[in-house]
């Protein structure tokens, strides 16, 4: 459920539909040769909490979702697509 609420927040903040400040938080590829919907992930300061902010935590989920769930034209779609995938996973 987690995952979902942060994977559907990303989406949100890649497609201008979430506030700046959470937007800013995730960095996006300069480099043309890299996948343009791949984040850059980052790397946390602190051992304890660091891993599970949305800082450090939205762009490893994000790029371990397949290509189909991260390039839905929709947020319907895209939350369609996401809790198929996470219910396979699951199961």
């Amino acid at each position: 459920r987690i995952d979902f609420k942060i994977a559907l927040l990303t989406y949100r903040c890649l497609n201008c539909l979430a506030p700046r400040y959470l937007s800013s938080l995730l960095r996006l590829p300069v480099s043309s040769r890299l996948a343009c919907d791949r984040l850059i992930s980052m790397k946390s300061r602190t051992n304890t909490y660091g891993c599970r902010s949305f800082k450090t935590y939205a762009p490893q989920l994000w790029n371990s979702l397949p290509q189909n769930v991260r390039i839905a034209s929709s947020l319907a779609q895209f939350r369609s697509r996401l809790k198929t995938h996470l219910i396979t996973v699951a199961f």
